[in-house]
């Protein structure tokens, strides 16, 4: 599950524009972390987000799992 978000990484790296795709693909990035219980590194994702570009919400997202770790329940039910 994580090698494509790697890649994407990798590819966005080459861009120094913080473009939608990147932001949000390094916000999801922390989200696959979190549900896979590394939170640490999902925490460093979520850092980054909030020192790029907001884009599409990415920073109120962002903070928002940085207080409470992400699992899709939390997202679905809106809290």
């Amino acid at each position: 599950a994580l090698e494509p978000l790697r890649e994407l990484d990798r590819i966005a790296a080459r861009n120094a524009d913080d473009t939608y795709f990147k932001v949000l693909g390094k916000l999801r990035h922390g989200m696959v972390l979190d549900a896979l219980g590394r939170r640490d590194e999902a925490v460093r994702m979520y850092r980054a987000v909030l020192a790029m570009d907001d884009r599409g919400g990415s920073h109120t997202r962002a903070e928002q799992f940085l207080s409470v770790p992400y699992r899709q329940s939390n997202v679905l039910s809106g809290s």
